[in-house]
């Protein structure tokens, strides 16, 4: 699987401007999208509670890709991009992962 990157430049220490990646949305983005079709309207904090123990990740995946052939390799597609992009950033020391800067391809589950 090839790593999918993106261009950003660095303005000063305060400011950057980061490449538009096409079809995707923030993983945060996702998961409070799939809440909002629940109904609920939740605080940050019970958020993560409530996204492991209703596996909002797996409805979005559900509602997105339709045939049990697209989904399982939408998932196989995010499992393993996770597992790339964990082992690089780690072996690069790369920081400040969190929901709002990790992106979801909504194409192919990546």
């Amino acid at each position: 699987m090839k790593l999918h990157t993106y261009s950003i430049t660095d303005f000063n220490n305060n400011y950057i401007l980061v490449e538009f990646v096409p079809n995707t949305i923030s993983l945060n983005k996702a998961l409070i999208d799939e809440l909002d079709n629940l109904g609920l309207k939740l605080e940050c904090k019970e958020r993560s509670v409530f996204h492991m123990k209703f596996n909002v990740l797996w409805k979005f995946y559900h509602r997105n890709f339709k045939s049990s052939s697209s989904w399982l390799e939408a998932i196989i597609n995010y499992e393993t991009s996770v597992a790339i992009w964990s082992m690089a950033g780690y072996l690069i020391g790369l920081g400040d992962r969190h929901l709002e800067n990790t992106l979801l391809n909504v194409k192919d589950g990546k």
